[in-house]
């Protein structure tokens, strides 16, 4: 326990932060890293012109609800590239 949480509660907790800052879950982002594609869960099951995972710069991918990072209108940053390590050297040279 972590201050009267379990771990079940804090990996929700994390889960929930990640979907808000990046509009995908912590098992979204597991998903991109063992694919190497862009993997929303909710996105493919809620919406006929995605799958779960697409490959990058697909048309699909322009609908993506990007969490809270999307509305900085940040076009060099691909959250997607979490799967990427280390980050492509733009992200750096921001």
């Amino acid at each position: 326990m972590f201050a009267g949480m379990t771990l079940g509660e804090l990996g929700l907790l994390g889960s929930l932060f990640s979907a808000a800052a990046t509009g995908k879950g912590l098992g979204d982002h597991a998903m991109d890293v063992a694919t190497g594609r862009d993997c929303r869960v909710l996105e493919g099951l809620a919406r006929g012109d995605r799958r779960v995972c697409e490959q990058d710069g697909s048309p699909a991918l322009a609908d993506d609800w990007e969490g809270l990072a999307g509305l900085a209108g940040d076009d060099t940053t691909t959250w997607s590239s979490v799967a990427e390590y280390p980050p492509p050297r733009a992200v750096w040279d921001q």
